[in-house]
């Protein structure tokens, strides 16, 4: 009040008194207004859609794969045509056209059955071209519950002669997983350098893996199983300028383990040689677990680390009338691998 009286006797006079309560009322009511209004909460777009549906391609077609190999042609005799693409839903019939077909590089899977003529309509022999592997059943080396069988005979030239053969591997190709069988003639022929013939069963034949040498060396002679072939398991003719490596292969009930049939620089590291093979062959119960009488007293041939009837390897074991040196350090008999030796 006194305030107001103030301004009443001031020089305002009672008009400046309704100017002050005017100001007061106006403050009064807009507090009153901000007080008493309810917030409302701003909408938020919390919900963006977010577009995780990206369509992917993951349909990239690849050659189909068994045990890390790439295979590019497929053949069956049970159900395939040589009229087909040669993919695994529709394979090829042989294996002459199969390989007729890849190049160098390519691989050929072929499904158990038998790789004949006329059966099958195969032309013999079967020469795996430069570069192309040939792979049937290696889990089985070819002799599963359906062997995978080649068996079959055509003229192949060497230096020599001419020869019967059922397969003439290329230089740098690969025979993997069949069974070979040849009766009275040749199952497999090591002619071209660097080839690999690796886990098969070479059986019934005249000579189960010849190999000619032509110069080159480098091939690999990996854990096949060669039985019961009249002649010889592994026939050397000639020698070559590098070595070739046998490894792990099982050589029995044949008329000679290993034939030297040429004198000169041996041409199969067996074990320990320069190659580098590991050795691991098992030479048993075969008429002679090595015949090197064409060798001279100055060859040597490296036979280390490898199972025998006897250990060390008798003159029961090995054939050896002009004293080449036959280094079979490591020996030790087949019972070691579960195997029965012979006396």
């Amino acid at each position: 009040m006194q305030f107001i009286k103030r301004i009443a006797g001031s020089s305002m006079g009672w008009a400046g008194v309704c100017f002050y309560a005017l100001a007061v009322a106006s403050m009064l009511t807009l507090g009153a207004c901000r007080g008493g209004a309810k917030k409302t909460a701003i909408p938020q777009d919390t919900a963006i859609p977010q577009d995780t549906t990206i369509p992917q391609d993951t349909t990239i077609p690849q050659q189909p794969t068994t045990g890390g190999i790439t295979y590019d042609y497929y053949v069956d005799a049970a159900t395939g045509a040589d009229t087909n693409a040669g993919t695994q839903a529709a394979p090829f019939k042989t294996i002459t056209h199969a390989l007729s077909v890849a190049t160098s590089g390519k691989t050929v899977k072929v499904f158990p059955g038998t790789y004949n003529n006329p059966g099958n309509g195969e032309v013999f022999p079967i020469r795996i071209p430069l570069g192309v592997s040939l792979i049937g059943d290696e889990a089985n080396k070819g002799a599963g519950g359906t062997p995978t069988l080649i068996t079959g005979s055509g003229v192949y030239g060497t230096p020599a002669g001419a020869i019967s053969v059922a397969v003439a591997t290329g230089d740098t190709s690969t025979l993997a997983g069949f069974t070979v069988s040849l009766p009275s003639n040749y199952g497999v022929v090591m002619f071209d350098p660097t080839g690999t013939v690796r886990n098969n069963t070479l059986t019934g034949s005249f000579a189960a893996l010849t190999l000619i040498a032509s110069g080159g060396g480098g091939q690999l002679i990996l854990n096949n199983d060669i039985i019961g072939n009249t002649y010889g398991g592994i026939w050397v003719k000639g020698n070559q300028t590098s070595q070739s490596i046998a490894e792990g292969n099982r050589i029995t009930t044949s008329g000679s383990g290993i034939l030297y049939d040429i004198g000169g620089a041996p041409t199969i590291d067996f074990g320990g040689g320069a190659a580098g093979s590991t050795g691991g062959n098992a030479f048993y119960c075969n008429t002679k677990d090595v015949n090197a009488t064409s060798l001279v007293a100055a060859d040597t041939v490296s036979l280390r680390n490898n199972y025998w009837d006897h250990a060390p390897p008798t003159t029961v074991d090995i054939a050896n009338a002009n004293g080449a040196t036959l280094d079979t350090t490591g020996a030790q008999v087949v019972t070691a691998l579960g195997l029965t030796n012979c006396p």
